[in-house]
């Protein structure tokens, strides 16, 4: 397991401060920004960090102008599995102005390279994490009703012997 120490400066009176991360060896490392003006400068600008242990999804937020589709902002972040769910990913209104945002999770390392413009992007770039997502529910699923179904066999043999 590694461990990074990120600190914090002094900024305007502030006294410096840091925040100690673990990883593992395998941990995922993804383009990080924060509301950088365009993909281009955002992966320009990444520091090539891996991610936190809890943290094994990439997430993406691109707001950009529905009338001209020109980027507005772009965030890339190292995010937990719970925040990129199939409900997380789409485009959405931006309320009371005129943008569109759009989030698109995935599940490698440097995955979230570009950026989702549409729907159909945003489920595209996400397809890998999306499908992983619901096999598992699928096989969760089937962890339970086996032990169902052999309860259910077991109550009919003792009504019936």
């Amino acid at each position: 397991m590694l461990s990074a120490v990120f600190f914090i400066g002094a900024i305007m009176g502030l006294r410096a401060s840091h925040i100690h991360v673990q990883f593992t060896d395998d941990a995922i490392t993804c383009y990080t920004c924060q509301g950088m003006q365009n993909n281009t400068l955002c992966n320009k600008w990444a520091p090539d960090i891996p991610c936190p242990d809890a943290s094994t999804v990439c997430k993406t937020v691109h707001v950009f102008s529905g009338a001209d589709g020109v980027s507005v902002s772009v965030t890339k972040m190292c995010a937990l599995p719970e925040h990129c769910t199939e409900a997380h990913v789409g485009c959405n209104a931006v309320n009371n102005t005129e943008h569109i945002e759009c989030v698109s999770c995935c599940s490698k390392s440097y995955c979230n390279k570009p950026v989702p413009y549409t729907a159909s992007t945003s489920r595209e770039l996400s397809m890998e994490l999306l499908i992983s997502s619901s096999t598992s529910h699928l096989f969760s699923f089937a962890r339970l009703a086996v032990p169902m179904i052999e309860c259910i066999f077991v109550v009919l043999l003792c009504l019936f012997a």
